[in-house]
């Protein structure tokens, strides 16, 4: 199988974007995009409603900040807050 150089590879790849529950560790919203406010924001819109308003912890990607300016924490990966895959 023939490898492609990675910068060509990184644009036929998706960024998968995911919502977790912190509680049962299911998969409650996905979204597979760029790395972009646009493809964050589509995943916010995937989260059912009894999850909009609880808490949340991200890494410290700017999106995050524009998308969830409320009930929301942006942290190191290394906080062990966003490690749950």
């Amino acid at each position: 199988m023939q490898h492609l150089p990675k910068p060509a590879r990184s644009h036929l790849l998706g960024w998968l974007w995911l919502a977790l529950s912190r509680a049962t560790k299911q998969v409650v919203a996905y979204c597979i995009g760029d790395r972009t406010k646009e493809s964050c924001q589509k995943l916010e819109e995937r989260i059912p409603e009894r999850y909009k308003e609880i808490f949340k912890f991200s890494d410290l990607w700017d999106a995050y900040n524009v998308v969830f300016p409320e009930n929301h924490k942006s942290v190191d990966k290394t906080s062990g807050e966003t490690s749950h895959i």
